[in-house]
């Protein structure tokens, strides 16, 4: 049965009323009750009502931006440069500075919505706006605040994606319409990539089946 508590909402889907304010879904209370109420920055949380809503579109394979936010969420896990911030930070601090510290800020990064709380969600979800507002600028100043590990992580995740779309994020501007189905684009050319490498295994298998000799044959 479809819940309106899907874990990357941080308002409920029948009153559209925050987790933390008075609300008659069942799931909400359970919310308002494990947390309680939040003194949440505006901007952040209309950031992460974004972000819900970016992730709500993905799922409903709609047009949602340049990148699917769980590629999104790839990038904002990498290490920060102890230069830029705390040990042990990521690049989720760059982007959502709100959450650089306190209830908001994970202590171990978690990419599973599900398990965390409302205020790191909260985080993440307005990290995965922000990052679409500007993808491509915001791609470089993160590169350049990584560790050298977080740079081939970023440089493996482009060279995964399609040309237009690792074109766009390095600098060559696509037009509007077509940065807006991006992500459907990677999702697709995820796709044809698995299946490409399973009819190679396949043709693989063939290949060796037909080459043994059959029982019975001298």
């Amino acid at each position: 049965i479809k819940s309106w508590f899907e874990p990357w909402r941080v308002q409920c889907g029948r009153c559209l009323r925050p987790f933390n304010a008075r609300c008659q879904s069942r799931s909400a209370r359970h919310e308002q009750r494990l947390y309680g109420p939040q003194n949440i920055p505006f901007r952040l949380w209309r950031d992460a009502v974004r972000g819900g809503d970016i992730i709500d579109r993905w799922h409903r394979r709609q047009p949602c931006g340049l990148l699917p936010p769980n590629w999104v969420m790839r990038i904002l896990k990498q290490p920060l440069n102890y230069q830029y911030g705390p040990h042990n930070s990521r690049l989720l601090s760059v982007l959502v500075p709100e959450a650089a510290h306190g209830a908001f800020w994970p202590r171990q990064f978690r990419i599973d919505l599900s398990a965390a709380t409302l205020p790191v969600r909260i985080s993440i979800l307005a990290g995965i706006t922000r990052f679409n507002d500007g993808a491509q600028t915001t791609l470089s100043e993160l590169s350049a605040r990584t560790t050298s590990a977080g740079r081939k992580a970023i440089a493996d995740l482009l060279n995964a994606l399609p040309n237009a779309i690792a074109n766009e994020l390095r600098g060559n501007h696509l037009q509007k319409a077509a940065r807006q189905h991006g992500a459907l684009s990677v999702h697709a050319h995820t796709l044809s990539r698995e299946l490409d490498v399973n009819l190679r295994q396949i043709g693989h298998i063939c290949r060796e089946l037909t080459s043994r000799p059959r029982l019975g044959t001298p």
